[in-house]
Order: structure tokens, then C-alpha cells, then sequence
């Protein structure tokens, strides 16, 4: 009879600090999730409302100065911040959706940014995505860093490659995930990191997942973005 007594205490108590323990998983994934949210929120549109705000008074001042051709040249860049700003929030609100966890979502948001920039280059583009890597789900972290990456390499090839064709791949390679951007346009040193291509972001970006991000690129012989996930 003890015994019964004893191995029902123990049971409950072990039920007891399982739950407690997963949900202070909970408590702690969604203190991270809040401390994510804050940070991008800061670093991405924090810095553009200081500049709006900075180039509204100059603004200002031009036009009380009789400058109107200065004066609608910042307005241009007062909005173009502003778009820029739109979209930076858009993505954060996209990435912390749980409903897009899956792969799939995450490449029709690509396919949906990547067509219309194709289009208007008139840049021959395919997505090729191994079955394995379309039912693959990703978590925040991870999710977020790959899309942005992924994006900004996009956005540099349409700016800057002079391609003709392009190709983005995922395709999942035991338990890790590759991801493959590469096109067929002019090139660049890709020992010169420069800040025009976002190239430290991306880096900082893979770093931040654990994730392994080569860019074998020269002049005159296009660009090869590779991402590795390990699984």
C-alpha cells in the first residue's frame, strides 16, 4: 500500500516538474522572440526614422531658402526611406508568423519578390526545389536569416549582376539544407567586402544560425552564393 502511495507522489511529481519545466521553455523562447522583435524593430526602422526625421528639417530649410530643386530631392529620399522602411516591417511581421514556418511559404514570399525584379531586367529566372527541401520546416531563427540572405542576394543580382539567367536552388543534402543563388553576369571581387552588397550582413546572418555561406564570385564570371543549414 506504501509503495503504491510512494510511486503515485513520484509520478506526480515528476508530472509536475515536466510541466514546469516546459513552460519555462515557453516563458524563455517567447522572451527571446519579444527581445528579437525589439532589436529589429530598433536596428531596421529606428535608424530610418532618425534620417526622416533628420531630412524633414532639411527639407525645411530648403524651401524657406527659396531651394525647391534641393528641397524635392530630399523629399525623394524622405520616401524612399519611408518604402524601405515599409518593407523592412513587413518582413519582421512575416517572420514571426508561425504560420510560415514551412518552406513552402518561404519560397512563394521569394518567388513572389523575384518575379517582378526578373521581369523588368528581363532575367531569365528558375527556382529548382528538391521534394525534400519543399517539406522541410524551418524555425524563426533560421527561417528569418535564410529569407533575408536569400533576398538580399537577389536584390544584388537584379542591381548589379547584368545576368541573363539566374537560378535559386534548395535541395536538402542528408540533414542539412543547401541554398544555391547563382547567375551568369558580370561579377565582382569577392574578396572586397563592400557594404554596397550587403555582403557582412549576410555573413553576420549566417553566422548568427550556424550556418556555413560561401560567395565564389569573379569578374566577368558571375556569381555563386551557396548557404549551408546543418539539419
Amino acid at each position: 500500500m506504501a509503495g503504491g502511495v510512494l510511486v503515485l507522489l513520484l509520478a506526480g511529481a515528476v508530472t509536475a516538474w515536466l510541466l514546469n519545466r516546459a513552460r519555462l521553455q515557453r516563458l524563455k523562447e517567447s522572451l527571446e522572440l519579444r527581445n528579437k522583435i525589439a532589436a529589429d524593430l530598433h536596428d531596421e526602422i529606428g535608424s530610418t526614422l532618425s534620417s526622416i526625421s533628420l531630412l524633414s528639417g532639411l527639407t525645411e530649410k530648403q524651401i524657406i531658402n527659396n531651394q525647391p530643386q534641393k528641397a524635392e530631392q530630399l523629399i525623394q529620399k524622405i520616401s524612399q526611406d519611408a518604402r524601405q522602411m515599409l518593407e523592412s516591417m513587413d518582413d519582421i511581421v512575416w517572420t514571426i508568423n508561425p504560420r510560415n514556418d514551412s518552406m513552402s511559404t518561404l519560397l512563394t514570399r521569394l518567388r513572389e519578390y523575384a518575379k517582378p525584379l526578373a521581369d523588368s531586367k528581363e532575367i531569365e529566372l528558375n527556382f529548382v526545389v528538391s521534394p525534400e527541401a519543399e517539406n522541410s520546416t524551418l524555425i524563426l531563427n533560421v527561417r528569418q536569416n535564410v529569407y533575408l540572405i536569400v533576398k538580399e542576394a537577389i536584390n544584388n543580382l537584379f542591381k548589379y549582376a547584368q545576368a541573363t539567367k539566374a537560378e535559386v536552388r534548395f535541395e536538402k543534402k542528408g540533414k542539412n539544407l543547401e541554398v544555391v543563388v547563382k547567375d551568369n553576369g558580370v561579377g565582382f571581387d569577392s574578396n572586397g567586402m563592400n557594404n554596397r552588397n550587403g555582403l557582412k550582413n549576410m555573413h553576420e546572418r549566417a553566422t548568427t544560425m550556424g550556418a556555413k555561406l560561401d560567395i565564389d564570385s569573379n569578374p566577368e564570371n558571375g556569381t555563386v552564393l551557396s548557404l549551408l543549414i546543418s539539419g
